[in-house]
């Protein structure tokens, strides 16, 4: 009689590979958004050295509701459409797609840098916003 075991670990383990992937960070629990205006954690990254491996964990909580032209709009979730500005040779992985309101997640930033200097990071997300009668939408894009 033949074995299934090793057929069964042949198919599944790509499976649990893919688990661990993206299961890079954890949220640090420790992170409050105070004044429910969205937040992240911690406010200054650890300095990158070049050529040395690098890895930081940054926790974010989106706000709920935002205000647009003087008016007050519900936050349903958020997406990151792109950061920019990462040292050549550093990328990053959220445990995410889609970041709902007043839920902590995670950004996994590592990699080895390639280039000196100072880099200010720009952050580019697209807010959807819920409507009353309308459902949820896709709001501006926001930096």
């Amino acid at each position: 009689m033949k074995s299934f075991i090793p057929y069964i670990l042949f198919f599944c383990l790509p499976l649990l590979t893919g688990i661990q992937v993206s299961a890079q960070c954890e949220p640090d629990t420790s992170c409050i958004d105070v004044n429910k205006t969205g937040t992240f954690c911690p406010e200054n990254l650890p300095d990158v050295i070049l050529g040395e491996p690098y890895e930081a964990v940054l926790t974010v909580i989106p706000p709920s509701e935002f205000e647009f032209e003087g008016v007050r709009l519900d936050i349903a979730y958020i997406e990151i459409d792109s950061v920019v500005n990462f040292p050549p040779g550093i990328t990053y992985t959220a445990n995410a797609e889609k970041f709902y309101a007043g839920t902590a997640y995670c950004v996994f930033i590592s990699g080895t840098p390639t280039q000196a200097g100072k880099f200010a990071l720009k952050l580019y997300v697209t807010p959807y916003i819920r409507y009353p009668l309308f459902g949820i939408l896709k709001g501006p894009q926001a930096i």
